[in-house]
């Protein structure tokens, strides 16, 4: 009765009506451990934005998929989806290269898999960032090039052949696509130090945290667990803390080290982490 936040709130609800159903099946569990979805965070009106964004991103692949399956003469269904992906990111960027504007080819794009590859602008080793906005595609050698850098770090390292960041910037603020994105501000960082590393991870980490400690404190207060002698009933966990051990631990089985969604095992190793 204390909390005035709706985003709270609104977890609390959600989570209570799972947790009762699963208590109906099979009895008070002895340990809960708790890892919230993102969408507990939405309201009607921003699910109902999501899920428009998404039926038309579906369309859009499903062009893609087809477009692929031509030139690599197979099934539709068989297109691997990070065929799809990287065609996305090549019509966000107008067909090019985001770091140095050379053209990316569709063909060579679809049938060798090493000509392209989707790096993260802001290093994940340095961010914990997998968001879309953190990710783009560019030609093997750039990323080779670029190493575990921003690119103001690269571009202004004077380094031979790395492109000149002011022209990059230039780029990047006439791209469209970019104008309404956070992928604008993450393209033209100019200062990753340690202080913008703690915020950048804070940021990312913060949300589900916030949510997860108050529904676990909840369920805490609200349950009667066995005595079995356990100081703690209830265990709440970022769900970027469990992507960046995932991670580490090599356990995206996806291509490029990545999160592998093709079917639903991925919840699965996301819970044993």
């Amino acid at each position: 009765p204390t909390c005035t936040n709706p985003v709270v709130l609104r977890a609390i609800g959600r989570m209570r009506r799972i947790v009762n159903a699963i208590i109906r099946i099979y009895g008070v569990p002895n340990e809960i451990h708790i890892e919230l979805g993102r969408e507990l965070k939405h309201s009607k009106r921003e699910k109902e934005s999501i899920r428009k964004r998404q039926s038309q991103q579906e369309r859009e692949n499903k062009g893609r998929r087809e477009l692929a399956a031509g030139i690599l003469g197979i099934d539709p269904d068989s297109v691997p989806r990070r065929i799809i992906e990287k065609i996305a990111f090549r019509e966000e960027q107008g067909e090019k290269d985001v770091y140095t504007d050379k053209p990316i080819d569709l063909e060579c794009l679809v049938k060798d898999e090493h000509y392209c590859e989707i790096d993260h602008i802001l290093p994940y080793s340095r961010t914990c960032d997998n968001s879309r906005n953190n990710r783009v595609l560019v030609l093997a050698s750039s990323n080779q090039e670029k190493k575990e850098r921003t690119p103001f770090e690269w571009m202004t390292s004077g380094e031979t052949g790395a492109p000149d960041w002011d022209e990059f910037r230039a780029r990047v603020l006439a791209n469209p696509s970019f104008s309404q994105r956070k992928k604008r501000v993450y393209l033209l960082n100019t200062n990753l130090d340690d202080t913008e590393q703690a915020k950048f991870i804070d940021r990312n980490l913060n949300d589900d945290r916030y949510m997860s400690v108050a529904v676990r404190d909840y369920i805490a207060k609200s349950l009667i667990f066995p005595e079995d002698g356990a100081k703690d009933h209830v265990v709440a966990v970022a769900g970027g803390a469990t992507a960046a051990l995932r991670h580490v631990w090599g356990l995206n089985f996806g291509k490029g080290n990545t999160k592998d969604r093709e079917d639903s095992r991925h919840h699965a190793v996301d819970a044993c982490v």
